[in-house]
């Protein structure tokens, strides 16, 4: 119902009651960033996106030291459509079933800071430099590269870049042919997907080179950082003043740890912004409400590892009145086609359809949506909504053609008569005829409990209803994602509920004006009232 006019809401994408969600002033501590009296947000904002360059498209003897824009890319026709296929190809970490910690640190195998972690193609190194190394995997590098110079002639001119810009560079390797299916597919996704306010901005590429084979992406840069270190910075805030008062975190009752978590505002920001990205890629839905019409030829893609880590903060432009970073989803390195089959990228945050379906059912909407809410649950709660055992495992026969899979008898190729076998696909690809009847053992859950949680947060009782919905056992019960918007909108529309919970600020708002950011920063001083409070 609406809370205003009494009025029944249809939730979903071609039921949206048009009286009921007119644009209409919003009150409260803050704006939040839909910025509904006035003109589109996103329209008036949207990323510098480089103009086309001439189509460097040459023969393959020839192309090893060109780089390419997104439309030039020739890409396979979609996504990898075999579990084992998809599992291989992205190579990124052995996937396990234990529940991390949601404020962790993120693993990594390798810990290299240093500017010759990462090397730029040949053509690129006149205009870029490497700043610093970020992470590595299986799959290559990714790294910091900065444009030092962007004169006539150069890759940095041709995409309009100037000195001093900053950008990600990911390299991808693309050896074996499995590996390149993983790149080639997250380049013809970032190009679908471009200039979309909440999904992170490609701007490049370089194909790989005979002589070397890696692909490399060149993304923007987020100069707020992730999401997963914007909690870490609540969390570890909390326990330094923890430790100030000589307390444990043990010692405090738990309905007052929510001083640990981020205001309610950007909380609700998050949520917000995720799911106008994910609408977007579901949909087509660039910009709702102001612009809500699904684009009925729109292929659907699924992100598939919605997670913390993979929520990226850039800072908005001066002047602009919102506090609240701009949110981007980014990492589309495990993002499949509707129908498609894909990898777990992330099991605390997957669906437990998936989990528990051994990986091997294909990537719908529903499931980026339990990702969501499992997302949004774990930065409240501090826990994931499901845990579920780690054994036993499984062992994925790649011998059948299609895409099911079923119990097996133990081959007599395989000695673990002990873990279950099913069949699985294989590759029709030439090149890879070893993969036939090989065992490939893959995660299987068998027993998936809901997480209980005493005493909740102090978010609001309607946000709190949208997470347990977003997250349903399920997944004909969880809420579209333009229903999540929907109820999102209705939530926040003229309350003062950001002005709730935690007063830290732990983040720059430099784009705002002096005033604003005062007013901002003046709750802070009330924290100390909170400590004696919970201490009392």
């Amino acid at each position: 119902m609406d809370q205003n006019s009494g009025a029944p809401i249809s939730y979903g994408p071609y039921r949206r009651s048009g009286g009921a969600l007119r644009p209409s002033e919003v009150v409260g501590f803050a704006p939040f960033s839909w910025g509904l009296s006035g003109p589109s947000p996103i329209e008036n904002s949207r990323p510098q996106i480089p103009q086309e360059v001439p189509n460097r498209q040459q023969p393959s003897s020839t192309l090893e030291s060109e780089p390419q824009e997104l439309s030039d890319i020739p890409v396979s026709s979609s996504p990898p459509s075999a579990l084992v296929q998809a599992y291989l190809a992205a190579g990124l970490e052995t996937i396990k079933l234990s529940t991390p910690s949601p404020g962790g640190q993120r693993p990594r195998k390798r810990n290299k800071h240093s500017s010759a972690f990462y090397s730029l193609p040949g053509s690129y190194e006149k205009d870029f430099k490497v700043r610093r190394g970020i992470g590595a995997g299986s799959f290559g590098e990714v790294a910091i590269v900065q444009v030092i110079s962007a004169e006539d002639g150069g890759i940095a001119h041709g995409f309009r870049l100037r000195p001093g810009m900053s950008l990600v560079a990911k390299k991808i390797s693309t050896n074996p042919l499995k590996e390149r299916t993983i790149y080639s597919t997250e380049w013809h996704i970032l190009d679908i997907l471009r200039g979309h306010r909440n999904i992170l901005h490609a701007i490049c590429t370089q194909q790989p080179r005979v002589t070397n084979p890696y692909g490399h992406i060149f993304m923007e840069y987020c100069d707020l950082g992730d999401l997963a270190g914007l909690v870490t910075k609540y969390r570890d805030a909390f326990r330094d003043r923890l430790r100030s008062h000589g307390l444990w975190r043990v010692m405090l009752p738990k309905e007052v740890r929510w001083l640990e978590l981020p205001p309610n505002g950007i909380a609700y920001e998050i949520m917000t912004s995720v799911a106008r990205g994910l609408a977007w890629m579901q949909y087509g839905v660039w910009d709702w409400p102001l612009d809500s019409a699904i684009d009925p030829d729109w292929t659907p893609i699924m992100h598939n590892d919605i997670k913390i880590d993979n929520v990226l903060l850039v800072s908005r432009q001066q002047g602009d009145e919102c506090p609240y970073p701009i949110f981007k989803i980014g990492d589309f390195g495990a993002a499949t086609k509707l129908g498609s089959v894909a990898f777990i990228g992330n099991s605390a945050t997957a669906s437990p359809e998936r989990v528990k379906g051994c990986l091997r059912i294909p990537s719908v909407p529903e499931d980026d949506v339990f990702s969501l809410g499992a997302m949004m649950y774990s930065i409240a709660n501090d826990v994931y909504p499901y845990e579920f055992d780690n054994s036993p495992r499984a062992h994925i026969i790649v011998r059948g053609p299609d895409e099911t899979f079923e119990t097996i008898p133990c081959p007599n190729s395989c000695s673990r008569a002990d873990i279950k076998h099913f069949k699985g696909p294989y590759w029709t690809t030439k090149e890879l005829p070893q993969t036939s009847g090989v065992c490939q053992e893959l995660p299987h859950a068998t027993v998936i409990t809901k997480t209980e949680v005493k005493y909740p947060p102090p978010y609001a009782r309607w946000w709190h209803n949208l997470v347990d919905d977003c997250i349903e056992f399920e997944r004909q019960d969880r809420p579209h994602i333009i229903e999540v918007l929907e109820r999102l909108y209705l939530g926040r529309r003229g309350r003062r509920e950001d002005n709730i919970g935690n007063p830290l600020i732990l983040w720059d708002p430099f784009w705002l004006s002096e005033e604003a950011r005062n007013n901002l920063k003046s709750r802070e001083h009330e924290i100390d009232a909170m400590w004696k409070e919970a201490m009392a």
